[in-house]
């Protein structure tokens, strides 16, 4: 099964110094890869940008398309969603995925949109 994961699956993969198995499995929308990177540790230690940096070239990286633009300000509209929240959202949608997430909370209201909860 392919899954779309949040930036808090990995951050706590990087916590937790675990990989997920069979990575080829998972995708990584746009915004998810600019959260990873807008953390203050991975530029702090280079050793945690090595880790986010291998673990985003095992994970397949699905772009931000017009359609997705157009249905994350939908979802933005109608659920007040942030806009990072609404774009990760539209992209799972989009693209017919389950979300990876600890912070269901932040995506349960969305319908149309399954979550698995880690």
């Amino acid at each position: 099964m392919k899954i779309l994961l949040d930036s808090s699956i990995i951050i706590d993969a990087i916590r937790l110094r675990q990989i997920l198995p069979a990575l080829h499995d998972y995708s990584i929308s746009d915004i998810t890869i600019t959260e990873l990177y807008s953390g203050k540790s991975i530029w702090e230690s280079p050793k945690n940008k090595r880790i986010v940096d291998s673990i985003l070239t095992h994970l397949n990286h699905l772009h931000t398309s017009t359609k997705i633009s157009q249905l994350a300000g939908q979802i933005r509209s109608k659920y007040k969603a942030n806009v990072p929240d609404a774009i990760i959202a539209a992209t799972a949608i989009t693209h017919k995925l389950p979300l990876a997430t600890i912070n269901t909370k932040d995506f349960i209201s969305i319908s149309h949109l399954k979550l698995i909860k880690i």
